[in-house]
Order: C-alpha cells, then structure tokens, then sequence
C-alpha cells in the first residue's frame, strides 16, 4: 500500500490540473471521489494497526450518498463550477445579458468561441436549457425556436456570440466545413415496390467504415457506412452471391446545402438516394443523420434510417 502513495499524489495532481483549466463536471467529481476513496482505504491499511476490510464498503456508501444527495452533489456542484465559469468568461469578453438577448454578435477569437460553446453544450447536456434563467427570463427562453431539439445555437447568438462546436465538425478553421443535424419524423414509403426493409443505425467511431449484417431471405448481405465519403453500400457475404455492390452516396446532397449556405430544414425525400445496378435495386431512406460538410466532402457522424431493396 506505500508503493500506491506516490501515484495518488500523481492523481490529484493530473485531477486538479484539469480542473483548474476546465472546472468540474460531473465526471470530475465522480473521479475525484474514487481518488478520496481509494486515498482513505490506501491510507487507513497503510498506517492503522487495525485492518478490517469492512472500511471498504462503508466509504462507498458515504461517497455515493455524498455524490447523490445535498448542495455537494455531484449534479449540484458540477452545475455551479460550470455556471460559475460561464458567468465569468461571458463577463471578461462583455457578452453577460440580463433577461434578454443581446442585440449584436460579438467579434471573439475562434478558441474563444470554442470554449464558450463547450461550457454552452455541456450545461445543455447535464443539467437542462431552464439553468440559463439566470441570465434570461422565463418568456426569452420560452422563445428559442428548438429549445427541446439544439438549442446551442440559439443560445450562444443570445449570449452574442456566434456558437463553435467542441471538435472540427462544427466549423473548421478555414470556414470550409460546417456542422449538419437533420431528422424527420414522419415519411410515407413506397415499400410495395421492394422485397425487403432493412433499419440502419450507425453512430460515431474511430473506424472509418462500419458495417452490419442483414438476412434477405435466403441471403446474407453486408451494408456498409464509409463515414468520410458519406456513402452506403450493399456487399454480398458470400461468393454465389450478387457480386456487385450497390452504393448510395448522399454527399452531393449534404455537401450542396452547405455550398449554397441552406439554414432551412430540408425536406425528407432531399436526402433519400435512390441506387440501382443489374441485380438491385434501393432507396435509401434518410430519418435523422448529423456530421459535417463543406465544398465537395461530406462527413457522417450519426445516421439513423431506412434501405429499401429490391432484387430484379
């Protein structure tokens, strides 16, 4: 246990640091309180004569009870380490407002805005659009446009500041690729003319392609999502198999909004792509898809739909 001692120094030390630059989330708190945890057992097995393993459990239960309940509380201190520091970076660029939107979008460094934007989406995703009633009232924050969908935007322009997102996906740094988020709920589909209906969900990952495997019948088919072309692809799995694939590139169509600066949602069949070859034919139907594009490129980083397929 003495050898650990020097490593939970280490800890507190890399802990805090990143805490001094970025304040504490959630997750910080909940590291912060194994790194308690771990340093009173290590400490208590270390020095006491008497050992009993029972300490274990017992700072588990008053950590966990801490971090639940109380002004100290993982939620409740996280949220005022963040509100805190927002208050304070709003302040030193003169953007704080009071209960209503500010009437000009300030001119701020691009590492500015991004780490406004960060403190912005990370208040949204924790703790809920109502916490920003501390700088606008009850009927502006009623206001925003899609308050329940991404309100990030509409925020940050409230605060007078043009919103950036937290990785290169929102804006690069040459203005080239902006940010995409688009979903549908309602669609009429043609599936009479097709053999088969397949759900797709692909979500953000390191890989450049992902790929699921779909039964059609007797046969097994391979559907493809290359993220960094924008592009789905039907392959067979075996060889007595249709052997050639069937892409659907939706690039033209995301990257073309975004040369043309197009705000408005687009409608559904926008983004629905039809594909054919000599052995099928798909539609693939878009229901939400979210990523970036700029000039000819376009990049995937959520999408959720529907492919339609048919074999001749």
């Amino acid at each position: 246990f003495r050898l650990l001692i020097p490593l939970l120094v280490m800890l507190f030390l890399a802990i805090f640091e990143r805490i001094g630059d970025y304040g504490v989330t959630v997750n910080r708190y909940l590291v912060i309180g194994m790194a308690v945890g771990l340093s009173v057992v290590v400490l208590y097995f270390t020095f006491s004569r008497r050992k009993d393993i029972r300490l274990i459990p017992v700072v588990v239960f008053c950590l966990a009870v801490l971090a639940c309940y109380g002004p100290l509380s993982a939620f409740s201190f996280a949220e005022r380490s963040q509100m805190n520091r927002l208050d304070a970076r709003l302040r030193s660029n003169d953007l704080v407002v009071e209960g209503k939107s500010a009437e000009t979008i300030a001119v701020l460094p691009e590492e500015e805005r991004r780490e406004l934007s960060s403190m912005v989406d990370y208040l949204l995703q924790w703790h809920g659009i109502d916490l920003f009633d501390r700088w606008f009232d009850d009927a502006t924050l009623a206001a925003i446009p899609n308050r329940d969908d991404r309100p990030n935007d509409d925020l940050a322009n409230m605060f007078g500041f043009d919103y950036m997102g937290n990785y290169g996906g929102y804006w690069d740094t040459d203005w080239k690729s902006r940010w995409f988020n688009y979903s549908f709920s309602h669609q009429v589909l043609p599936i009479a003319e097709y053999d088969y209906l397949i759900a797709l969900r692909f979500e953000w990952s390191e890989d450049q392609i992902q790929s699921e495997v779909h039964l059609m019948g007797e046969d097994s088919m391979r559907i493809l999502m290359n993220r960094t072309l924008a592009e789905f692809a039907i392959e067979p799995t075996a060889e007595r198999l249709i052997s050639e694939r069937l892409a659907f590139d939706l690039t033209d169509s995301l990257a073309s909004r975004m040369r043309e600066n197009e705000e408005q949602q687009p409608t559904p069949d926008t983004l629905n792509v039809l594909a054919e070859n000599d052995y099928l034919r798909g539609m693939l139907i878009c229901q939400a898809v979210s990523g970036n594009a700029g000039g000819d490129s376009a990049t995937i980083s959520v999408f959720s739909g529907l492919m339609l397929v048919k074999r001749k």
